[in-house]
């Protein structure tokens, strides 16, 4: 939170930014109340995202729920134009917002894992890319770039990236 708010703060814009525990309440109510990006950094599965059940504890959400508890109740595809989804195997994740709709979305490859240190680097260069008003693909590839720069230990191995 403290690194992103902090890069973001270089921007020089207005950003309206929530940081909220991952439950499917939280998640139902950003989606219902019109949120345009949505950024979800957390442990995952191919098979599933871990969320909290509002005690603590780890509630497996799998894409197809995860879609579900997103969607419109009209069937209209969501507000959102962005989905950010940091946590390791996260493309059947990503795969489910696309599906619905969202016209940009971000993950991790099924096969990789993801390291902290590279997703801190590439998160933080990706949303200032972004705030300064580059394409959503530019701001992938300077995230890109950021993790391509860092030190090799702190690195994926280059099938991974």
């Amino acid at each position: 939170r403290e690194k992103l708010s902090e890069m973001l703060s270089h921007a020089s814009k207005a950003l309206d930014i929530a940081f909220e525990i991952a439950t499917t309440d939280n998640l139902r109510r950003v989606c219902t109340t019109g949120a345009t990006v949505l950024h979800y950094s957390g442990h995952g599965e191919e098979s599933y995202l871990s969320f909290e059940d509002g005690s603590g504890a780890s509630h497996e959400l799998t894409p197809q729920l995860l879609a579900s508890t997103c969607a419109a109740a009209d069937g209209a595809a969501p507000p959102l134009r962005l989905v950010f989804v940091c946590a390791c195997h996260s493309q059947p994740a990503a795969a489910a917002f696309a599906r619905m709709g969202v016209p940009h979305v971000v993950a991790v490859a099924s096969s990789a894992l993801l390291l902290d240190a590279a997703a801190v680097s590439f998160t933080k260069h990706f949303y200032l890319a972004l705030a300064t008003g580059v394409s959503v693909q530019a701001a992938f590839d300077i995230g890109r770039k950021a993790v391509s720069s860092m030190p090799a230990r702190l690195t994926p191995t280059s099938s991974a990236r």
